[in-house]
């Protein structure tokens, strides 16, 4: 019987595990490595430990919290991913949320491992700006690999051969729109031949909103959560932030005086706030995945707007059908939103569903 680990970063690529867990995984023979420096992630992880005996979902769980190494990169990811931690050689399939490229070719093409990527956000959808890379001249192409801090603040593609499958060290890619993907592959073929050709995409089993609701209770005990605690009955203004935004910086784009006003950190996000006005915002500090919160306030308020930098969170909500719903994109960088909007638009147009068959 074959053997499969599912590494996990965040709590939303947790809620993309239990999707893949839907997906013919034989009971018993499936592994979990936590491996996250997200805000309140040991609590998290002794949790999932005691649901754990109850469920069964996991024959193991590995945990590292990488607050313990100074740094966190891609080549820190690669060191922790040699650590006797979890021993890789044992597994038949491993699932990753990011193709780290030097990792994942070593194992499928020397140990003939299977190797999968899952949906991690919006990037894995950005196909424009990874065929755009195909048309630039070769010596752009090379400086593409050198580190941001050679190159300052340019938009160019620092990640295609990573991402893409240019090598074929990857079994397939787990989307919950892989149409969208097919359908810009088979135009643009002769753009990105490796991307389209040699990456095969698979649809999760679960649609996004069912996987979000069949796990509603596993995920409210696991970050300690009560819906009750939200406001009701009023317009709301959620603030979604990202790496770098603070939380008075989205005072500015608020439509409403008497609004209520949110703000859901990213859950890396390691800042006390200090200095704000807890009367004029909300500081939403539980780390469950801001997808649980939105639905919640869209099923208690008269009006619910978000505002966002090109959010993975906010993605999939583009497709409700309702008044109830104002989704303002307030990213800056215009190749980054057109791209965003795109997947946005095709959403709405092709995967819309009503809000009360959610909630």
């Amino acid at each position: 019987m074959e053997r499969k680990l599912i590494i996990v970063t965040k709590p939303f690529q947790y809620l993309n595990a239990l999707n893949l867990l839907a997906d013919n995984f034989t009971p018993g023979h499936n592994d979990l490595y936590l491996m996250t420096n997200f805000t309140d992630s040991d609590t998290f992880y002794n949790r999932l430990c005691n649901l754990n005996r109850e469920c069964n979902y996991w024959h193991n769980i590995f945990y590292f919290d990488t607050r313990k190494m100074k740094s966190f990169s891609r080549k820190t990811f690669l060191k922790l991913l040699r650590t006797k931690i979890v021993d890789f050689l044992d597994y038949d399939e491993i699932y990753l949320n990011y193709n780290h490229f030097r990792f994942t070719f070593f194992l499928r093409k020397a140990f003939k491992k299977k190797i999968y990527l899952y949906e991690d956000g919006f990037f894995n959808y950005d196909y424009r700006q990874r065929t755009m890379f195909y048309n630039l001249p070769l010596p752009r192409r090379f400086c593409s690999f050198l580190p941001r801090k050679f190159l300052g603040k340019k938009e160019i593609m620092l990640f295609p051969f990573t991402q893409l499958n240019i090598f074929n060290q990857i079994d397939g890619l787990f989307l919950y729109y892989p149409e969208y993907i097919q359908k810009f592959s088979s135009q643009s073929s002769e753009d990105a031949p490796f991307y389209t050709l040699k990456t095969p995409t698979i649809k999760f089993r679960l649609d996004f909103f069912e996987n979000l609701l069949t796990n509603k209770e596993h995920f409210y005990r696991l970050f300690d959560f009560d819906e009750q605690i939200l406001p009701k009955d009023r317009i709301i203004e959620l603030y979604v932030g990202n790496w770098s935004w603070k939380p008075m910086e989205f005072i500015t784009y608020s439509q409403y005086k008497d609004s209520i006003k949110i703000y859901k950190p990213h859950p890396h996000l390691r800042e006390n706030f200090i200095g704000v006005n807890e009367k004029n915002i909300m500081i939403f500090r539980n780390s469950i995945p801001l997808e649980y919160l939105l639905l919640f306030l869209l099923k208690r308020n008269k009006l619910t707007i978000v505002y966002h930098t090109c959010s993975t969170a906010v993605l999939s909500f583009y497709r409700i059908k309702t008044e109830k719903l104002n989704i303002v994109n307030v990213d800056k960088s215009k190749l980054l939103s057109n791209t965003y909007k795109q997947l946005a638009d095709y959403l709405k147009l092709h995967q819309s569903i009503s809000l009360e068959e959610i909630v």
